[in-house]
């Protein structure tokens, strides 16, 4: 059954894209849904609860509950999932979700917004937006994102008793522990001094808690933070920290480490804490920026390099406006959306006066292919032309394996049976436009080779120049898929296949070995070697790498074929 309401925030989606989390007005996703509140659309005085969808068993439930499972009391909104879907935090003004949930905010409004914990197997639901000793915050907290074990929730507050000497009156970043029940700052510098303004935009948190990044108009939290923008003091740059070194850094920052000249928010990281993804209307982050808008970035924290991520397949940049980058685990895929009308072929629905509806994108990083993933089953593009917004799809959430993007459109046409068509978005009493859902599209791979259809160049043939290796297998490791290279004297994949089992003695057969070799000559020709990095993670430096290559070019007369 379709919602009788609106879902109109960006949802989130677990690791394996099993689970999807979401807010929404509707009164018809679950039994009993009676709640009343404030500012509902077509469903008068309906309440945003947050829900939960299970894809393999297509179930929905309702998460924004107390322990006993009784309805909140107020909206909820913001959700963000465990890798393994168990564990959903999201915030609420609701009275009722814990006892004792008394603070009132100063009495702007009849109660502050907290964040929450749901545990999905056992029922419970805990308050997070607590001091250590368990004290209630006195001022609103709220867009919590919870690590990938589930046991620690970051949100952003402006509270003043969440920790002791809180005394800049503003926004902070915070970080609750589940396990030990403490409660931390982390929007501040390396040494532990809080910031000069604000931070307020939704964190991000690495899988095991560790990192936590985050978007601040403070310029005291590294040193030379001196960008000014639009005459405000300090600029918004996204930082990073790290909670077992206590370091700070600033990472909305060009391949050099210079700042960049403008604003910078809406950070995303990988898993393992490598990429920070990021939208910047800055100019000087990458060569050839001069399109006048906001891009989205991913910067790489081991090798310190930036790069565009919203631009076409051939490199070009986009003609609007990006938002809201989400990595997959590798950060080899970063979804976004974007009121760009070139960064695909046929991107052509109209929402004047705006140059072109909004789509939600994966990039693949790797293969430097750009797709738009708004579409429905048989790759037509979302109906939203106008008199609709521009917003027609738009907020990404992507699985681990870059498989599901989840994403909120107002579009009737990406599913059959899509008839929920009118809301009340402004709750004016007219109906406005089509209401809003959350959809999911998943990606193919249909010659079970490893690789996405739409990045494969040969996604009917798991290994088109039939060299032994899967196409999926050779993209990954930086090797050409369409070519086995048998007729080139100095470059022949085959002649790899003769060498000895273990060839260099580090006690790995040379099926191990190739992989890491063809990664290191990927480095090698693009001129990333000598560097202090360990650009295919075999555990040694590449200096060492290298030595390793010309044992290989010895046995082999040749190159590995990259």
């Amino acid at each position: 059954m379709e919602a009788n309401d609106e879902s109109r925030l960006a949802p989130a989606i677990s690791a394996d894209g099993r689970f999807v989390a979401f807010s929404s007005h509707a009164s018809n996703l679950v039994s009993g849904d009676t709640n009343t509140c404030v500012g509902s659309t077509t469903i008068p005085g309906s309440c945003e609860d947050v829900f939960v969808h299970d894809l393999a068993t297509s179930t929905t439930t309702r998460v924004s509950v107390d322990s006993a499972g009784q309805q909140a009391d107020g909206f909820s909104e913001s959700p963000s999932l465990s890798a393994n879907g168990r564990y959903v935090a999201f915030d609420s003004v609701a009275t009722n979700l814990v006892p004792g949930d008394n603070n009132t905010c100063g009495g702007y409004s009849p109660s502050c917004r907290d964040v929450f914990v749901h545990d999905s197997v056992t029922g419970s639901t805990e308050r997070v937006s607590v001091s250590t000793n368990g004290g209630e915050a006195n001022a609103e907290s709220f867009s919590p994102v919870i690590s990938g074990d589930g046991r620690f929730v970051a949100f952003v507050s402006r509270a003043s008793n969440l920790v002791a000497g809180d005394d800049n009156n503003t926004y902070d970043i915070f970080v609750h522990d589940r396990e030990s029940g403490i409660t931390e700052r982390v929007s501040m510098d390396s040494a532990g001094n809080e910031s000069n303004g604000s931070s307020t935009d939704e964190p991000a948190i690495s899988a095991d808690g560790r990192y936590v990044v985050f978007e601040s108009y403070a310029s005291n939290l590294v040193l030379g933070d001196t960008n000014v923008c639009y005459s405000i003091p300090s600029c918004s740059d996204v930082f990073i920290h790290d909670r077992v070194t206590g370091a700070t850094a600033r990472v909305s920052v060009d391949s050099a480490g210079v700042q960049a000249d403008n604003a910078s928010g809406e950070p995303a990281i990988s898993p393992d804490g490598r990429f920070v993804g990021f939208s910047s209307s800055a100019t000087n982050l990458v060569s050839g920026d001069s399109n006048g808008t906001q891009d989205v970035f991913i910067h790489d924290r081991i090798t310190n390099a930036t790069e565009r991520v919203s631009v076409d397949s051939a490199g070009q940049q986009g003609d609007g406006d990006s938002f809201d980058p989400a990595l997959s685990a590798n950060g080899r895929y970063v979804a976004f959306w974007s009121t760009a009308s070139n960064l695909v072929p046929d991107d052509t629905p109209s929402c004047a006066p705006f140059i072109s509806c909004s789509d939600t994108f994966v990039r693949d990083r790797l293969t430097a292919t750009t797709v738009r993933v708004s579409i429905d089953s048989a790759g037509n593009q979302a109906n939203c032309g106008t008199p609709n917004p521009p917003l027609c799809a738009f907020g990404a959430a992507i699985s681990a394996t870059g498989g599901e993007v989840a994403f909120n459109s107002l579009a009737d046409n990406l599913v059959q049976g899509d008839t929920n068509n009118y809301c009340d978005t402004d709750a004016d009493g007219i109906y406005d436009d089509n209401c809003r859902d959350i959809f999911v599209h998943a990606l193919s791979d249909t010659d079970g080779d490893g690789e996405w259809d739409v990045f494969d160049p040969c996604p009917l043939v798991a290994d088109c120049d039939a060299d032994g290796w899967s196409d999926g297998s050779e993209i990954t490791i930086g090797t050409d898929p369409l070519d086995a290279c048998a007729d080139t004297a100095t470059a022949n994949d085959e002649a790899i296949d003769k060498m000895p089992a273990d060839l260099n003695d580090d006690r790995r057969v040379n099926t191990t070995d190739r992989v890491l070799v063809m990664r290191a000559m990927s480095a090698y020709k693009r001129g990333l070697y000598d560097r202090r990095f360990d650009l295919n993670t075999d555990g040694r430096i590449d200096r060492i790498d290298r030595d390793i290559v010309d044992l290989y070019i010895t046995a082999t007369g040749g190159l590995p074929c990259a």
